[in-house]
C-alpha cells in the first residue's frame, strides 16, 4: 500500500511539473519586450531620423542629382510617415539652384510632423 501512495505522489510531481512548463512556454511569447519596437514607433526618433536621412542625402549627393535624391528621400518618409498615420510635410530649397549650378548652396528645410499625440516642426540650413 505504501509504494502505491509513494508512486501516486511521484507520478503526481511529474504531471504538475510537466503542465507547469508548458503554460510557462504557452505564455512565454507574452513575456519578451521587443525593445526596438517601441523605438521605431515613436513620433521623435522618425522625426531626427528624418533630419538624419536629409543631412545624409545632402552631402553624399553630387551637385546635379542632389535634388532628385532628396526629393526621393521626402516621397519614402513621407510614405513610411502614412503608413504609421501620420502626416509628414518636408520642403526644401534647390541645393544647386544659384549662378553656379556645379556648386551646391546651402540648403533650407523646413519638415512638420504631426501624429495623434505630437506636433513635431524644425526648420534648418545645411551647408554644402
Amino acid at each position: 500500500m505504501r509504494d502505491k501512495k509513494a508512486q501516486f505522489f511521484i507520478i503526481s510531481t511529474i504531471i504538475v511539473s510537466f503542465t507547469l512548463v508548458g503554460i510557462q512556454f504557452l505564455f512565454a511569447g507574452y513575456t519578451q519586450a521587443d525593445p526596438s519596437m517601441v523605438i521605431s514607433l515613436q513620433e521623435d526618433y522618425f522625426f531626427s531620423d528624418v533630419k538624419s536621412a536629409a543631412n545624409a542625402t545632402l552631402y553624399s549627393s553630387p551637385c546635379p542629382v542632389a535634388e532628385r535624391n532628396l526629393n526621393e528621400v521626402k516621397g519614402d518618409v513621407e510614405k513610411r510617415a502614412r503608413e504609421r498615420r501620420w502626416l509628414l510635410n518636408m520642403t526644401f530649397t534647390d541645393p544647386c539652384a544659384g549662378a553656379n549650378e556645379a556648386t551646391k548652396q546651402s540648403t533650407s528645410f523646413f519638415v512638420n510632423l504631426t501624429s495623434f499625440n505630437y506636433r513635431l516642426y524644425d526648420e534648418f540650413v545645411l551647408l554644402p
